[in-house]
């Protein structure tokens, strides 16, 4: 088995206990939705192999990425990456009530 430390010293299997606890039972061993969450966005932080940065310039409501230096395509708005396509669209801040 692994002994590769996560999240402040857990090993992966103690964190699978963890999740397994609050899965079965929401006892002493359960977490919020909201601690549960940044674990997880932690443990996906964590397996990144590779960082693109994109560029580009805003007209109108679309982001014109200019093309990158890696193993992607962009279009447009459009970012096509190992099967998925990414589309982002933008929206006017709305004022605070």
């Amino acid at each position: 088995m692994s002994e590769r430390k996560v999240l402040g010293g857990l090993t992966i299997e103690e964190f699978d206990e963890l999740i397994e606890g609050y899965i079965e039972h929401g006892g002493p061993d359960a977490v919020s939705f909201t601690t549960f969450g940044k674990i997880l966005a932690d443990l996906e932080a964590e397996s990144v192999q590779e960082t693109v940065e994109l560029t580009g310039v805003v007209r109108g409501d679309t982001i014109v990425f200019d093309q990158p230096r890696a193993p992607i395509t962009v279009k447009d708005n459009e970012i096509f990456l190992r099967g998925t396509k990414l589309i982002i669209k933008l929206r006017e801040v709305q004022p605070a009530v």
